[in-house]
């Protein structure tokens, strides 16, 4: 996952903000999302490229990053 998230701060796309639900729709929260695309070795054995999408927001106090959503295309 640290490779990942490396690849979106180096060369992922900016997709715009969004409010996300926290907490089974109970909290709210301002985030920013990406997307990346890589090369992926899958289960199988094979190569393709996996699409991940990414979405971060701040904490209430300022400080604390927090990774809301993490996960492949369902496309």
């Amino acid at each position: 996952m640290a490779e990942v998230i490396e690849g979106i701060l180096d060369a992922g796309s900016y997709l715009g903000s969004e409010w996300c639900a926290l907490s089974g729709n109970a909290t709210m929260a301002a985030c920013d999302a990406y997307h990346y695309r890589r090369r992926e070795r899958v289960p199988a054995g094979m190569e393709m490229t996996c699409e991940y999408y990414l979405k971060w927001a701040i904490g209430q106090n300022g400080d604390l990053l927090l990774l809301v959503s993490c996960h492949l295309s369902r496309g």
